[in-house]
């Protein structure tokens, strides 16, 4: 083999192999920390995790830029043709892990009354425990469910409460809960 086809050879397989370096890094260090935390949590990651993506997708489009404004790779380096195709492979995972992280955001968890992320946004946080009944247990899966605002809990119905923190029907004041709620939501927009 002339040395010119070695050189060639190894510069491609490097490109290769940095492609799939900077693919492993965002899969282990960026996305898959927030793939857990979603799992835990839909409702309030979604909005880092999607900034976060958005934010990676930027900075791929300032490197590609930078990689038509340097034109033809200097001698001994890949070219960037090779690095605009490592590049593109990783804008295609990217653009995949996005849809799933869309996906499983918008896929209602079974036994969950759903969220909206614009209304987890928008609205800042209530102490639930001062809803007497409930304490930090039931704060935190009401929590868990999306439910952060005495607002949000004053819409649900009794039976939709009971089903989304799953405990028995009687082991909790449903109604008492929600008015108490609605009475909460009231004076605070006074």
């Amino acid at each position: 083999m002339s040395q010119e086809l070695v050189q060639t050879l190894f510069w491609l397989l490097a490109g290769m192999a940095i492609g799939w370096g900077i693919e492993f890094v965002i899969d282990l260090f960026i996305l898959r920390p927030r793939w857990k935390a979603l799992a835990e949590s839909p409702a309030e990651s979604s909005t880092s995790v999607a900034d976060e993506l958005h934010a990676m997708e930027t900075a791929l489009a300032r490197l590609e830029e930078r990689i038509t404004d340097m034109g033809v790779a200097p001698a001994g380096q890949p070219d960037s043709q090779e690095i605009r195709e490592a590049l593109s492979a990783i804008s295609a995972k990217l653009e995949e892990h996005e849809k799933l992280l869309k996906e499983l955001i918008s896929a209602p968890a079974p036994g969950r009354v759903t969220v909206t992320e614009e209304r987890v946004i928008t609205q800042v946080q209530d102490r639930l425990t001062d809803i007497k009944g409930i304490g930090p247990v039931y704060s935190g899966k009401l929590h868990e469910a999306g439910i952060h605002t005495f607002k949000q809990l004053a819409s649900l119905t009794p039976d939709e409460l009971v089903a989304l923190i799953n405990v028995p029907a009687w082991r909790i004041d449903a109604e008492s809960w929600i008015e108490q709620a609605r009475l909460l939501a009231s004076q605070r927009q006074k």
